[in-house]
């Protein structure tokens, strides 16, 4: 990914949470998941499940993307994680 791209991912979009999910599906099929993509995937998957993106994907957008966690989830295991932003009101 160019560092012209970067503002494309912004915390907490869907953009981003595409574009780790993706990644998170390649490294664990490649068998090299980072310590760093299994934290964002601890984010990211429960708040797709939840359907905090909904709104923003496509109906192809979503099925690949619940193929990507499907098989994700038939690998690891997710933790919990508590960030900073959703704790703060």
């Amino acid at each position: 990914m160019a560092d012209e791209d970067d503002d494309l991912l912004i915390e907490g979009s869907t953009s981003l949470a595409i574009w780790i999910i993706t990644i998170g599906e390649y490294e664990i099929r490649h068998n090299i998941l980072e310590e760093r993509v299994h934290n964002e995937l601890c984010y990211h998957i429960p708040r797709f499940l939840d359907g905090l993106y909904d709104d923003d994907l496509t109906e192809e957008e979503h099925k690949q993307m619940q193929a990507d966690v499907d098989y994700i989830l038939s690998k690891i295991e997710l933790y919990e994680v508590y960030p900073v932003d959703d704790d703060e009101e």
